[in-house]
């Protein structure tokens, strides 16, 4: 833990210097964070470790094969570590670069351009945990990037860019379809609209909640 309080104090540091040129604030803020979590320790926590596995069988594994499909399920993502794996001849420390570096180009994008107080929201993001959790849960954080692009979309009343950023999120990590409905929820003119939304999901996600549970247990 002693990184994540030294990298809240940089980023503290770097908001008093560059507190006039929001910018070079948000860069070198993302930049100190995609240097410590893209080049940390590969084996740090044991989900790395069985990502590790992952991404070095899928070398022997054919593009149409089950192991890379999967039926559908997160299947994005293990053609990007197949695809990953086979250029590197194996380097796992890149794909935890790369993985890295989407996600916090798209925090930084998202604060830069939308954020009235950058340092505020860094903070945030990082005292919620979001951080730390991406150091190892490398699948939920990829398709985490994606929906920020999404968001990106949303304001910018991008419908088609919407869809197919959350898609692709889905793709990369399973329940990031649940955010399919974001967009016409907020693009929804009357509020009426979108309580009858929330209790139409309540009844029907009360009614096959054993169903549901079961589904994703699966």
């Amino acid at each position: 833990m002693n990184i994540y309080w030294e990298v809240l104090i940089i980023t503290a540091i770097l908001a008093f210097v560059f507190q006039n040129h929001k910018k070079v604030f948000v860069i070198t803020t993302a930049a100190v964070h995609v240097f410590v979590c893209g080049f940390r320790y590969k084996f740090m926590h044991g989900d790395l470790m069985k990502y590790n596995t992952e991404f070095m069988e899928s070398i022997n594994y054919g593009w149409g094969s089950h192991e890379i499909i999967r039926e559908g399920r997160n299947t994005f993502f293990y053609m990007l570590m197949k695809f990953i794996a086979g250029i590197t001849n194996g380097n796992f420390q890149v794909l935890l670069f790369i993985i890295a570096l989407t996600s916090i180009v798209s925090i930084a994008i998202v604060i830069y351009r939308y954020s009235p107080d950058p340092f505020v929201s860094f903070v945030m993001w990082s005292c919620f945990g979001f951080y730390i959790f991406s150091f190892y849960s490398i699948k939920q954080t990829l398709a985490m990037a994606f929906i920020m692009f999404a968001s990106i979309a949303i304001f910018e009343r991008k419908k088609i860019t919407f869809y197919m950023l959350v898609i692709i999120a889905g793709f990369i990590h399973l329940p990031a379809f649940v955010f399919l409905p974001a967009y016409e929820l907020c693009m929804a003119k009357k509020m009426k609209t979108i309580y009858i939304f929330y209790v139409g999901a309540f009844v029907g996600i009360f009614l096959y909640r054993n169903q549901i549970v079961t589904a994703m247990s699966d």
